[in-house]
């Protein structure tokens, strides 16, 4: 945890910006995951890798691959259910029809996904 809070400011640069740096969006899903796990409440920080998680969804529902570094970015599956968790976690209420629209679409997406790894179908299955 100490290393992510060190990082915040550098990451924030960028993410006002939209750049999502090396790993892409992949790269903040894992954090807010372990941020909403910790119960970590909302924060500038966490509404800018909202912000940009959400805006990077394709239009099919899914949050595809956005690099290719097993484990953690060989699924569109899986980081497409970290995407829901993201946008449930750390949404706003400003925004919450949007999000709400975006998870509604990613369910649908998730519910044709053909899973191809064990750890894929259990992701899918949450």
């Amino acid at each position: 945890m100490d290393g992510m809070v060190a990082d915040r400011a550098a990451e924030m640069t960028g993410l006002q910006l939209l750049n999502k740096g090396g790993g892409g969006y992949t790269s903040f899903l894992y954090p807010l995951g372990a941020m909403a796990e910790m119960g970590e409440p909302a924060s500038d920080f966490s509404d800018a890798m909202v912000h940009l998680i959400a805006e990077s969804q394709d239009t099919s529902g899914a949050w595809g691959l956005s690099g290719s570094r097993a484990p953690l970015q060989e699924s569109a599956i899986s980081g497409t259910v970290l995407g829901i968790y993201a946008l449930k976690s750390y949404g706003w209420p400003a925004r919450r029809s949007e999000f709400d629209e975006r998870i509604a679409r990613a369910k649908a997406w998730l519910l044709t996904a053909r899973a191809v790894t064990t750890v894929e179908e259990a992701d899918r299955l949450i």
